[in-house]
């Protein structure tokens, strides 16, 4: 894992709990040392001191940095996947960078790796790609999540099942073919908990105007929805 704040530590500590994988087979690395330390801690994974020293190590990568820093943390590990390149390795990278498109990675990727490659090679063959939308509920292992492979790496089965496998237990994960249907995803499912939010605070406003406490308002709001989700999928 390169980054191992809220959203990659939620996704650590779901697989860890789903006893797919053990801690100790867990890398990490963030540029914070604090909320690396502090992941380390809680999930008792491997610490890593550099993200090139992580690729080096692992097959399969979750990049859950910021944005804004995904460039510069492509640039970082240049050097490691010249090396997979030079060494016929097959390497997974997953992205969970929200709003950062899968084919812009891969055209900084292939700018900075085209050199290293054969006259018909292209770098999907090493560095398999995919982009995955979690959210918020990842944290208590239900995450609703759409996920796309590169183009090039759709009929990679054994990758695209390692994505499926990840995610999957952290919540429900659905295929996409599209990068294009991420953006709805993104809309749905990563913008839908605030607004669900909204509601349950809406429906204890409700309640309090009414002449309930409002401890006992959000109590009764909260178990409505989470009794209608469970009523709805048995519909």
């Amino acid at each position: 894992f390169i980054g191992t704040g809220a959203m990659n530590g939620a996704i650590i500590y779901g697989l860890i709990k789903s006893k797919i994988i053990k801690s100790e087979q867990i890398y990490g690395y963030d540029a914070s040392d604090k909320i690396l330390n502090e992941c380390v801690k809680k999930n008792e994974i491997q610490k890593c001191q550099s993200s090139n020293e992580l690729i080096q190590k692992c097959q399969v990568i979750i990049l859950g940095v910021k944005p804004q820093y995904l460039n510069q943390v492509i640039n970082q590990i240049n050097n490691s996947l010249i090396q997979v390149i030079k060494e016929k390795r097959e390497i997974l990278l997953i992205s969970i960078a929200a709003g950062f498109k899968l084919t812009t990675i891969y055209e900084q990727l292939n700018q900075n790796l085209k050199n290293y490659l054969l006259e018909n090679e292209n770098l999907t063959k090493y560095i398999k790609l995919s982009r995955v939308m979690p959210n918020i509920n990842c944290m208590i292992s239900e995450s609703a999540s759409g996920y796309i492979m590169h183009p090039l790496n759709n009929n990679d089965f054994k990758f695209k099942q390692i994505v499926e496998i990840i995610f999957s237990k952290i919540g429900k994960c659905v295929f996409l073919t599209d990068e294009n249907y991420l953006d709805c995803v993104t809309g749905l499912s990563g913008s839908g908990p605030a607004f669900v939010f909204m509601f349950i605070e809406a429906l204890a406003d409700g309640g309090v105007f009414t002449g309930l406490s409002r401890e006992t308002s959000l109590i009764l709001a909260t178990q409505t929805v989470l009794g209608l989700q469970n009523y709805y999928y048995n519909l």
